[in-house]
């Protein structure tokens, strides 16, 4: 009973509360492909879910990432961009709706390549992955990105949050 009348017991209580909520928004989530959700509910489950926070992320497959941002545009769950560093396919976050990013975020942009040293991506292929990258950016970066950043295949072109909050990305409170 004392417990329950401390601030410890309230404080377990919240949790438990928030962890439910949180079960219950991954299982509507879950269940969203297979049911027909009302526009009302996926409201409720925007705002019922937690940010999701990404603060050292190498990037990695183009075609994981994709599926992965376009689970989140369709859930509406907001991503915090940093602090830390977002490289590669990472990048591909900063075109969702509920994304913000820390002025510190260290960005590392690059176009596509073999990860074989010495092999080449041929034109076609190299401007379409190029394409698909640049359709999951907010304009401004998309353009500065075909225009620029995509002819680095080796390193990155670095662009902090700061930069990126300048070309019209939102800053995260």
């Amino acid at each position: 009973m004392h417990a329950l009348l401390s601030g410890q017991g309230r404080a377990a209580g919240a949790r438990r509360t928030k962890g439910l909520v949180y079960c219950l928004a991954a299982l509507a989530m879950w269940l969203q492909p297979h049911l027909a959700i009302t526009a009302q509910a996926q409201v409720l489950l925007a705002v019922t879910q937690p940010a999701l926070v990404i603060r050292e992320d190498r990037g990695g497959s183009v075609t994981v990432r994709a599926a992965e941002v376009d689970a989140l545009r369709a859930s509406g769950r907001p991503v915090i961009l940093g602090p830390g560093h977002c490289w590669s396919s990472c990048t591909m976050f900063l075109g969702l709706p509920n994304a913000c990013v820390k002025p510190t975020t260290v960005f590392g942009f690059h176009g596509p390549a073999i990860k074989v040293p010495g092999l080449v991506l041929p034109p076609d292929e190299f401007d379409r992955w190029s394409r698909l990258i640049a359709s999951y950016y907010p304009p401004a970066i998309r353009d500065w990105y075909l225009d620029q950043a995509r002819y680095v295949t080796v390193g990155f072109v670095r662009k902090t949050g700061r930069e990126l909050i300048a070309m019209g990305v939102a800053r995260c409170p």
